[in-house]
C-alpha cells in the first residue's frame, strides 16, 4: 500500500541495506509540498545500486521542485541506466518550468531513444511556442522511428 508521505522519510533510511531502501521509496504514494527529506532523495539518486538510484528519482520527480532542476542535470549526464535516465528526463519534465527548456532541448539530441521520447513529452508543455515547433519538427527524420512516430 502506497503511502502518504507529509514531512520526511525514516531518519535512518540511508544506512540501510539496499532491498530495505527500495522496499520504503516504493511504498511512498504522494509527496506534499511540506516534505522536507528532499537531501535523502537528492542522496539516493546517486546511491551506488542502480534501483535506489530509479525509486528515488522517480519519488524526486514527484516533488516538481524547480530547485532540482540543477541537481537532475547532473545526474543526467552521469547515470548510465537508460531506464534512470528515462526516469530523470520525465522528473525535469514534471518541473513544467520553462527553466528546464534549454536541458530538455539539449536532450532531444541525446543517443538514448527513450531519453530523446521522454524530453518530447517534457517539450510538448510548451508546443504553443514556435521555437520548440521547429526544433519537435526536426526530429521527423530522425534515425530512430518510434522518435519518428511520435513527431
Amino acid at each position: 500500500m502506497k503511502n502518504k508521505l507529509t514531512s520526511e522519510l525514516d531518519s535512518k533510511i540511508l544506512q540501510k541495506s539496499d532491498n530495505l531502501i527500495i522496499k520504503e521509496l516504493k511504498s511512498i504514494g504522494f509527496l506534499s509540498k511540506e516534505f522536507k527529506d528532499t537531501k535523502k532523495l537528492i542522496d539516493l539518486s546517486i546511491h551506488n545500486e542502480k534501483d535506489v538510484r530509479f525509486y528515488a528519482i522517480q519519488n524526486i520527480a514527484k516533488l516538481s521542485n524547480v530547485k532540482l532542476l540543477k541537481h537532475l542535470e547532473k545526474i543526467i549526464d552521469s547515470e548510465k541506466v537508460s531506464l534512470n535516465r528515462r526516469e530523470i528526463v520525465s522528473a525535469i519534465g514534471r518541473i513544467r518550468s520553462k527553466k528546464a527548456v534549454p536541458l530538455l532541448l539539449r536532450l532531444i539530441k541525446d543517443k538514448d531513444p527513450n531519453v530523446i521520447l521522454q524530453s518530447i513529452r517534457g517539450l510538448l508543455v510548451f508546443k504553443e511556442d514556435f521555437d520548440i515547433q521547429d526544433k519537435l519538427k526536426k526530429l521527423k527524420n530522425h534515425s530512430n522511428e518510434l522518435v519518428r512516430k511520435v513527431i
